[in-house]
């Protein structure tokens, strides 16, 4: 599994780079993405475009993901996911997943909330 980082003013950009996050991938994903965040303020923004299986031990790498941005600074923005492929978005939807983080259709607008929101502002002082 390789995951993409993209510089983007305000937020950390991170492209998934493969098709399945599954028990076989998910500790690596976690790893990946653990050592690519910064514990600032900036948002953060996880691209699964490519991904079109995604199981629970997926699921449960997100969740932990979310966690340890929520306590490496308390007001620290959730993670925001976007570019959902059309059955990873039926399996955020069924476990309510959707519910838990913010979640973008394409990566434009995830950008562009992440330029928007209030850590962002945060950030430029």
């Amino acid at each position: 599994m390789q995951l993409k980082i993209i510089d983007q003013p305000g937020c950390l950009y991170l492209k998934v780079q493969a098709e399945r996050i599954d028990a076989a991938a998910a500790i690596q994903f976690k790893d990946l993405v653990r050592r690519a965040l910064t514990p600032s303020l900036q948002r953060k923004i996880i691209d699964l475009e490519q991904v079109n299986f995604i199981d629970s031990t997926g699921l449960g790498a997100l969740i932990s993901l979310q966690k340890t941005q929520q306590n490496a600074k308390q007001n620290a923005p959730n993670l925001a996911i976007c570019c959902l492929h059309p059955q990873v978005a039926k399996v955020f939807k069924l476990t309510r997943m959707d519910e838990v983080f913010d979640i973008y259709a394409t990566a434009e607008a995830a950008l562009k909330a992440a330029s928007a929101s209030p850590a962002f502002k945060a950030d430029e002082d």
